[in-house]
């Protein structure tokens, strides 16, 4: 999502900057690009450097979610707490410059207390996210906060899905899937081990990417302040949109959004600037479907198409090659636990080919063998 111009935010008030989604993403997750952006916003409109303090504590303390609300929603919340203080309008949205630190920084902790209150007796506080730091594999009590928070761990979610963070990571998550879909929130990288659900989908959100999965393994890689993602599937299959897109479909059901289909062995980049998606084989393929017998790969006077079909049903990656022109090409050697690469290598060597990886198949190319 495109940022708007500075000049696109002046003049300013303390609501309208609490609930203006770019500020609050700068906020709740800073990012060396949102920090640059909101730098330059203060430079420019420095009178309002107070104001801008102000919404960011109000932000911190009620932990705002982005979502819609309506402007009587907001300005129900700022007039009670108006009268909870009973400070003039002027005072509580535009603060003088002047008045000490130390009383704005009061009055303020008690506008955000008292606002937290009131927005949940009226029901209109929708999310608490405290931090959940979980040693080893947790489950998710039911009686936990609505949404949660694990950095760095290992969570079992309430569905039985596992989530494996990497160090630096951070997951957010609802206590309980009570929604038609299932969504987490990733920061960083994991990998996804998720009870299939046909009836209520796995959505992964991370850095402007959306992960569709009904059940499968795979991992995200969505690090903070990189405007890519990565997602690999180790098992299953999983459908993976821009952001963008995936809310649009939402709003249009006759809108069929972007999509690539990333299936065992493959990966997708996400790139966030240009909202751009492309499919490619991961760099260590892994075997997906075990060959029958015990020697697996031990090839011994074998035809090079026939070790090539046992390839590429072992790693569920086509392999493209001429049929007629390998006939005659046979192969022996004892391949085990090599990198699929390796073997290749190997058998290419062999009858004098070469392979080259072309998006997500194996393309070999040689001038075959004569015939015996």
């Amino acid at each position: 999502m495109m940022q708007q111009n500075p000049s696109d935010f002046t003049p300013v008030t303390l609501e309208e900057l609490v609930w203006q989604e770019s500020f609050r993403e700068w906020v709740m997750h800073p990012t060396p690009e949102r920090e640059q952006y909101w730098q330059g916003w203060l430079a420019k409109h420095a009178n309002q450097a107070t104001t801008l303090s102000q919404a960011r504590e109000v932000v911190l303390a009620l932990k705002v979610k982005n979502r819609p609300i309506t402007d009587a929603d907001v300005q129900a919340c700022i007039e009670l707490t108006r009268q909870y203080l009973d400070l003039p309008q002027s005072d509580v949205l535009n603060s003088s410059p002047s008045a000490p630190g130390w009383v704005w920084k009061n009055r303020l902790a008690i506008a955000a207390t008292v606002s937290l209150l009131l927005l949940v007796g009226a029901g209109l506080f929708w999310q608490q996210q405290p931090t959940l730091v979980i040693g080893s594999s947790t489950t998710v009590p039911a009686n936990t906060p609505k949404f949660l928070t694990a950095k760095g761990t290992t969570v079992r979610l309430d569905d039985g899905s596992v989530i494996q963070l990497k160090t630096g990571s951070e997951l957010r998550y609802p206590a309980r899937f009570t929604a038609a879909t299932r969504d987490v929130y990733l920061t960083g990288e994991a990998t996804f081990s998720v009870v299939r659900k046909p009836d209520q989908p796995f959505l992964v959100y991370a850095n402007g990417s959306v992960t569709r999965v009904l059940g499968t393994q795979f991992t995200v890689n969505a690090p903070s302040g990189v405007g890519r993602v990565i997602v690999k599937v180790l098992s299953g299959k999983v459908s993976v949109f821009a952001e963008s897109e995936w809310k649009r479909a939402q709003q249009q059901t006759s809108y069929q959004p972007q999509s690539i289909i990333v299936t065992p062995n493959q990966q997708v980049i996400f790139e966030r600037d240009r909202e751009r998606l492309s499919k490619s084989l991961i760099d260590q393929p892994v075997v997906v479907n075990t060959p029958v017998g015990e020697n697996r790969f031990n090839f011994v006077n074998t035809p090079v198409p026939v070790a090539l079909k046992i390839l590429e049903q072992a790693y569920n990656i086509p392999i493209v090659f001429d049929q007629q022109l390998m006939q005659h090409c046979q192969v022996t050697a004892p391949l085990g636990d090599e990198p699929l690469f390796d073997k290749l290598s190997i058998i290419c060597e062999t009858i004098g080919a070469r392979f080259e990886v072309v998006e997500t198949q194996i393309i070999i190319s040689g001038k075959g063998c004569e015939s015996p």
